[in-house]
């Protein structure tokens, strides 16, 4: 892995000082990933996904765009099984800025589920609306995954 840095060179670390930097991740794959850090909040952004932690143990994963069968999916996929594997035990996926998904990225949703429940882990999605949540009702993942109008809600009910 190959990181290029804009403005400061770090040796891999975020540097304390600054107020706010970005960076560049190169993977094998090719795929270009970036680095955001804002008041010491680091950050990772890909297309269609961001990742954060909200101290002390959740992990808030945001998507945008669209979620259908391809290969941006299975990294997504991908990427939130590693956090469960890494420890990740309570898992909230905001899907407020999701405008569609396919029954792969349904599919994906009910994996992960599963996964993080065999971990003794909760999962909880935020934010559905339009016709993501339309898709919800009609396949009865709302009866499945733990669903909550936006983060605020899913933040305070893992924090219970």
């Amino acid at each position: 892995m190959t990181i290029a840095l804009l403005n400061q060179e770090v040796n891999g670390h975020f540097p304390n000082d600054l107020p706010f930097f970005t960076a560049s991740v190169f993977l094998p794959t090719r795929r270009i990933v970036s680095l955001l850090k804002f008041d010491n909040i680091a950050r990772v952004m890909i297309p269609g996904m961001q990742t954060r932690r909200i101290e002390p143990d959740i992990t808030v994963v945001e998507l945008i765009g669209t979620l259908s069968l391809g290969n941006t999916l299975s990294w997504i996929e991908t990427d939130i099984r590693r956090q469960i594997k890494e420890g990740a035990r309570k898992l909230i996926i905001d899907i407020s800025q999701l405008r569609y998904t396919d029954s792969a990225g349904i599919g994906m949703f009910i994996i992960v589920n599963g996964e993080l429940e065999q971990a003794k882990g909760v999962l909880r999605i935020a934010g559905a609306s339009g016709i993501v949540a339309k898709s919800f009702t009609v396949t009865h993942l709302d009866r499945v995954i733990l669903l909550d109008p936006d983060i605020e809600v899913s933040l305070a009910k893992l924090r219970e």
